[in-house]
């Protein structure tokens, strides 16, 4: 190599900032439903998607460092001066959507096991077409639930961004990941996964007390382990409420996420996941 290559080459230190430079050429735009415009993101690079996948070995019935890992490169990749934390699950959704389209590749392929049998067939999907149809079909707002004596009153909407970091952060982070033997240990888990997810979607409560004076607590400074001793004293019928606003949630996200084939006279679902192996190449 001549000595005149060498000087332009120059060291590692200035390659670095000419590929950082560069990148920052690699920025487009994602709407933001809760913020109702389109925000500034650059491209997910090697090092990124590296720590996407790395989550791969994750345990499957908590996801965790797939979750903390996708909200610090939202974070990384929002350009604008904005707190990403404060977006919702919706937002994430599109977000982690329109980044995998862009940075990847829009093609997915989702396989759909065929039943009573070794066999699989696949789907390819449009990520954009995703992306269109959930900014389109998905409609979810708060709703506030009360008990049947005007005692307590509930304030539920999309968990954060935020909201799902600190739970994990808190509460699973240090946790190894589990490998579930038997019965006892799946019902335990599945109760544990399930009583989180409740909670998330828990921003205020209102309770009414003696003197028919509204006391109200916003949750978002708790701790989670604080949210869950609330949540277990409240009556089961407000849970019961809070559990069917929930499941109307997640038949919202359905409406993009659910895919069905018809095979041999029989239909078959899919779930698309937005996890680790979401990210890798179709």
């Amino acid at each position: 190599m001549s000595d005149t290559v060498q000087e332009k080459v120059g060291n590692i230190s200035d390659i670095l900032k000419i590929v950082s430079r560069a990148n920052e050429s690699f920025v487009y735009e994602i709407f933001v439903p809760s913020l109702d415009r389109n925000v500034g993101f650059r491209e997910i690079n090697t090092s990124q998607q590296k720590r996407l996948l790395k989550a791969v070995i994750d345990s499957p019935a908590y996801n965790t460092e797939f979750i903390i890992a996708l909200r610090n490169i939202i974070k990384e990749n929002c350009i604008e001066d904005l707190n990403p934390d404060d977006f919702d699950i919706l937002d994430k959704l599109i977000i982690a959507m329109t980044m995998r389209s862009i940075s990847i590749s829009n093609d997915f392929d989702l396989q759909f096991k065929v039943p009573d049998s070794e066999e699989s067939i696949t789907r390819r999907i449009s990520i954009k077409d995703l992306v269109d149809d959930a900014i389109a079909k998905i409609d979810i707002k708060p709703t506030t639930i009360n008990d049947d004596r005007g005692t307590f009153e509930i304030l539920c909407g999309l968990p954060t961004i935020a909201d799902e970091f600190k739970l994990e952060n808190e509460l699973r982070k240090n946790t190894k990941s589990i490998e579930i033997t038997n019965e006892a240990q799946l019902r335990e888990t599945v109760g544990e996964v399930f009583t989180n997810e409740i909670v998330k979607f828990i921003k205020q409560v209102n309770i009414k007390n003696e003197n028919d004076e509204i006391i109200e607590f916003n949750l978002k400074n708790l701790k989670f382990k604080d949210r869950i001793s609330i949540l277990e004293q409240l009556p089961a019928k407000v849970n019961n409420k809070i559990i069917e606003y929930i499941t109307s949630v997640n038949k919202e996200f359905e409406k993009v996420l659910l895919f069905s084939e018809e095979v041999n006279g029989k239909k078959i679902e899919q779930r698309l996941k937005i996890d680790s192996s979401f990210f890798t190449q179709s």
